[in-house]
Formats: structure tokens, C-alpha cells, sequence
């Protein structure tokens, strides 16, 4: 080592290896880790809200379809009413299950707010 002119340090005699130094290092490294990912996501959120708009203002309207029609819903609606309706036999009729009828129409016959948005029904 010596040719090489080089020297060999221990941890206890440099100022880079004392307990809180790494920890610091740490907490600027991450601090500007994660102003990079919020500029990122900005950088997303941008272009994104834009197409929202763009999509609205062309009639379009996002999320999952209404898993059950407006006849469905009046058919399950009515047929709720009824005291003596089977739900086991209504959900195999409609094709849906109990949970699905129960978001759409309460057990009385009265409309649950999917199926006030369904046949758009204010509340």
C-alpha cells in the first residue's frame, strides 16, 4: 500500500462515518427522492385532467356501467313489493345476484341510489 501511496483509515478517524451523518444523508436523499416523485406526478395529473375535461365536454362520462337496465330495475322494483316474492327466484330471472339486487332495490320495493342513478331519479 505503500507503493501506491495510499492510506488506510479507520471509521472512528474520519468525520463521514459519525453516528448522525448517515442519517442525515438519508433524510436528503429521500426528501429529494420524493420531490421528484411529486413532480412526476404532476407532471401525470396535468395532460390527465385535461382529457377528463376534453371527455366530459364531449358528452363522455367515465366508470363502470350499471350492471342491471332500467326494465330490470322497475321489474325488481315491483316484484319487491310483493310480499310473497322468492329474491332466490327474482335473481336467477333478472341474472344477478342478491347482493346486486339489494344495491339496486331495498327489500320494500324502494329505490337504493343505484337504481335512483339507473333511472335517473333525483333523491
Amino acid at each position: 500500500m505503500k507503493e501506491k501511496n495510499m492510506k488506510v483509515l479507520k471509521h472512528t478517524e474520519t468525520n463521514e462515518f459519525k453516528p448522525g451523518a448517515m442519517k442525515r444523508f438519508f433524510l436528503v436523499q429521500t426528501s429529494e427522492f420524493f420531490k421528484m416523485a411529486e413532480f412526476e406526478r404532476e407532471l401525470i395529473r396535468e395532460p390527465t385532467n385535461a382529457g377528463l375535461v376534453a371527455g366530459r365536454a364531449r358528452g363522455r362520462k367515465g366508470g363502470r356501467k350499471f350492471s342491471m337496465s332500467r326494465a330490470q330495475v322497475r321489474l325488481a322494483q315491483a316484484a319487491m313489493k310483493e310480499r310473497d316474492t322468492s329474491v332466490a327466484d327474482l335473481c336467477n330471472e333478472l341474472a344477478t345476484t342478491r347482493a346486486t339486487l339489494y344495491r339496486y332495490v331495498g327489500p320494500n320495493g324502494e329505490l337504493r341510489e343505484h337504481g335512483r342513478q339507473v333511472l335517473g331519479v333525483n333523491p
